[in-house]
């Protein structure tokens, strides 16, 4: 079955499955009070207290078959036979509930067959609105009910012509639930068009924040998204007395590379720099692009050594890499600590004051202010 119409064929047993419980406590408790009304009134009270016996087994069963059933539903794995084996104890428990009906009528009083029909009936309605989802189910379901009443009708002398009646009252409901099933169906599959297009719109929305939040080249923070998660670090350190610590990395001899190897394989550069940067701790630092070839680090979880070292382990990772067309780069760092009087544009300025350090020191190298 293709996974689409896999997914609406689950989708109309899950709203039987939603009832599951609901119907069969019904069908429990109307089986009590079916059992324990006619039981004094009946002139074969054993025969009802075997009914009552043999329809809780078979709820039982039908619960324990119909779970099996579901965890196909959820795996996705149906056959084809699944709504047939699917209808088999709706089917079973119907039947028995016709059979419920025969019993009482062979007391041949007439008030205790208005009473049955009543409960015969209502039972019928009942599993109709659970099953409408499953015309299989619903349509067998219904027959197994009324073939014990009709049988009763039509054996009976005097009553052949409302054995006739329900007949043909069962051949007018199957044809007329044929455009209840429809609409509800129609109506399912409304509702699982608009459950797709709710996800697709979901999925969308997170695609077009995650790209207002993502540098597309080097798939790290852009300006205005490291921007915002520095101000709530820096706020969070500010109330809560923690650390904060920035560096300022810088591809050495960048504009090097685009004039002898052309912007392609810059970006390429500059989109595995961003990489390596991103990857050297990516639970407890946050990095981003602050333009060009130049890229921000911080974290407010580390303590300045292991900070250092994170940054000093991006720098060697760098210098170890073989980009395309054997380019090698290095990078520059500049680490600033949070003073309690500074702003985030003093610290920055910190940290791009240590770079200029380490880019007049000869490059390659990690400057902490």
């Amino acid at each position: 079955m293709h996974i689409d119409n896999a997914k609406m064929f689950a989708a109309r047993f899950e709203r039987v499955q939603a009832s599951h419980y609901y119907l069969l406590a019904n069908n429990l408790f109307g089986a009590t009070v079916f059992t324990v009304y006619f039981y004094f009134t009946s002139v074969h009270p054993s025969y009802l207290v075997a009914w009552f016996i043999a329809l809780a087994f078979t709820l039982m069963l039908r619960h324990f078959h119909h779970q099996s059933l579901y965890s196909e539903l959820r795996r996705h794995d149906i056959k084809k036979s699944f709504e047939w084996r699917f209808s088999l104890y709706p089917c079973i428990s119907g039947f028995l509930w016709g059979i419920g009906f025969y019993l009482v009528a062979l007391d041949n009083e007439s008030n205790q067959h208005m009473l049955a029909s009543i409960f015969i009936f209502t039972v019928a309605f009942h599993g109709f609105v659970v099953f409408i989802n499953s015309r299989i189910t619903y349509i067998s379901y219904y027959c197994c009910i009324f073939l014990p009443v009709t049988a009763f009708y039509l054996l009976d002398g005097e009553n052949e012509l409302v054995g006739v009646s329900i007949i043909l009252s069962v051949i007018y409901f199957v044809f007329f639930s044929q455009l209840v099933h429809k609409s509800s169906i129609n109506s399912l599959e409304q509702d699982h068009e608009r459950t797709l297009l709710v996800r697709q719109l979901k999925l969308s929305e997170q695609h077009l924040k995650k790209m207002s939040q993502t540098d597309h080249l080097t798939n790290v923070m852009n300006r205005s998204a490291y921007l915002k998660s520095l101000g709530r670090e820096y706020y969070t350190a500010k109330l809560k007395d923690k650390l904060l610590h920035l560096a300022i990395v810088d591809i050495d001899h960048f504009k090097r590379i685009n004039d002898k190897y052309g912007h392609s394989d810059g970006d390429d550069v500059l989109s595995k720099v961003a990489a390596i940067l991103k990857d050297t701790n990516a639970s407890q630092m946050s990095v981003g692009r602050l333009g060009g070839e130049e890229f921000v680090m911080f974290s407010s979880s580390l303590s300045k050594s292991a900070f250092v070292q994170l940054v000093e382990k991006a720098r060697v990772q760098v210098l170890e890499t073989r980009f395309d067309n054997g380019i090698r780069v290095s990078i520059s760092a500049g680490v600033s600590e949070l003073k309690s009087e500074q702003s985030i544009t003093d610290l920055i300025k910190v940290s791009d004051s240590a770079l200029y350090q380490a880019k007049k020191s000869g490059r390659n190298q990690v400057v902490t202010i």
